[in-house]
């Protein structure tokens, strides 16, 4: 996980913690982070390795910029294989067995919403396509191939498509550079098995009901990445429900805070 830029990401972090103790134990958790570890109230030791990443690597001059860290990940990680997730959403089930892959990489598909012109992806990146993908949630297992696409990725983020076809709060979107850096290397099977580890409703996707039994069958982790305008309330109602019982078990206490405020104070 990473936690960096805003404080209310160490809370999210915290909660991500929580779930993957309860559904999977025995996985050691590393949280790569801005020095800010007060925002954990003295619970910091919960995770099994603190690193500490540079300021260059997550801010671009004086402007946060997460895809930039994302991008710069292959170099904090501390384990062999890992299994990347953002911090704004939570764990439903055990992830062990997402680890039981052929290839080095995979990631959660998704479409290339950033650039749809292949006139403006030749001309900057001299490519006709890249791979769409949603990063929330990406296996690594380090390797030659693993650190080619993250190098490649961070190189290509540094010289950034100044105008993509839609923003991302100001922030260049790692999905765009890590789906060029997907096809200069060709990388060809990126995606994990449908259906895909996290749940994610968008507010225009809503057709009819969903039960969270059901979310909890098909997916191993909810989402609730974005902004209010973005996510269906079906995700945040899942968030807090099974947020407030993992703090219950664990801490033996509610949440300090409601995900409707995180998001708030997420933007």
């Amino acid at each position: 996980m990473m936690a960096f830029g805003k404080p209310i990401f160490y809370e999210f972090a915290f909660n991500m913690l929580l779930s993957i103790k309860k559904c999977s134990a025995d996985l050691p958790i590393q949280l790569i982070h801005d020095g800010n570890l007060k925002e954990l109230s003295g619970r910091e030791g919960m995770f099994d390795i603190l690193t500490r990443i540079k300021r260059d690597d997550y801010i671009d001059g004086n402007k946060l910029q997460a895809g930039l860290a994302k991008c710069s990940m292959y170099d904090y990680l501390a384990f062999e294989e890992t299994m990347y997730l953002d911090v704004d959403g939570l764990i439903l089930k055990d992830i062990t067995e997402l680890f039981d892959q052929e290839e080095d990489f995979k990631i959660q598909k998704d479409e290339m919403h950033w650039v749809k012109s292949e006139e403006k992806l030749g001309k900057h990146f001299g490519i006709k396509e890249a791979i769409g993908c949603n990063s929330s949630m990406m296996f690594i297992r380090k390797g030659e191939l693993t650190q080619s696409l993250f190098y490649l990725a961070k190189k290509e983020i540094n010289n950034p498509l100044n105008k993509i076809d839609n923003g991302w709060f100001g922030m260049h979107p790692d999905e765009l550079y890590l789906g060029v850096a997907m096809v200069k290397l060709n990388i060809e099977k990126p995606y994990f098995d449908f259906p895909y580890p996290i749940y994610l409703r968008r507010r225009i996707d809503y057709k009819g009901e969903t039960l969270f039994k059901n979310i909890k069958i098909n997916h191993h982790g909810i989402g609730v990445y974005g902004n209010k305008l973005y996510n269906h309330s079906i995700c945040y109602r899942l968030y807090d429900y099974e947020n407030t019982q993992n703090w219950n078990n664990i801490i033996g206490k509610n949440p300090r805070i409601k995900v409707d405020k995180l998001m708030r104070l997420k933007r």
